[in-house]
């Protein structure tokens, strides 16, 4: 098993995030960037990095701000840049030739990502957030610009059934365990 280190660091804003870092096993052949999606948090990817630091690669990425163990508002971001901006400040830790990981929501970010750093080689993205798959309530959809403006912090549910997460039972089992994982975000985010 991989050796995870984990450090905080701080994004353009001053934004404090959650590195993770797991170490190539053997030579280095390049790095890695994870991101993960909404609701959850790079604790849950140990598994790729296992087997992506087997084949010589470093590993590495954020809890994105609000996720995990990184600081903001749970489900709440003021503008998606921020996102893009966690990224970026992870991207800076990491060497060599990158390649990048995404998941859902991540897999969107990465892609506005890719439109500001050079030195990625390769992309993977796993069911990336590229149209609406969870059919919000005709109300949330209608009022979202409102409440973005007058209650932009208003914390209500995303409409993620955990149980659709996965096929793996074990897996749905110990998403909704989780203590870091939630399934709340704001008008602002949406």
């Amino acid at each position: 098993m991989s050796t995870r280190t984990t450090e905080r660091l701080r994004s353009r804003d001053g934004t404090e995030l959650a590195w993770h870092f797991w170490p190539a096993q053997q030579t280095r052949l390049a790095s890695v960037l994870l991101v993960h999606g909404v609701g959850e948090h790079l604790q849950r990817y140990p598994h790729v990095a296992a087997a992506l630091n087997r084949a010589g690669f470093d590993v590495g990425g954020i809890d994105l701000r609000g996720h995990g163990l990184s600081a903001g508002k749970r489900g709440h971001i003021l503008s998606w840049q921020d996102y893009v901006e966690d990224v970026q400040t992870a991207a800076a830790r990491l060497r060599g030739p990158l390649f990048l990981v995404a998941h859902s929501m991540g897999a969107l970010v990465a892609l506005d990502f890719l439109r500001t750093d050079q030195r990625v080689q390769a992309v993977v993205l796993s069911g990336p957030l590229l149209g609406v798959g969870v059919e919000a309530p005709w109300w949330k959809t209608r009022m979202a610009s409102l409440l973005s403006r007058i209650a932009p912090g208003l914390q209500l549910a995303n409409e993620i059934d955990p149980s659709e997460v996965c096929a793996n039972l074990d897996v749905i089992e110990r998403y909704q365990e989780d203590p870091l994982n939630f399934n709340q975000v704001t008008p602002r985010w949406y």
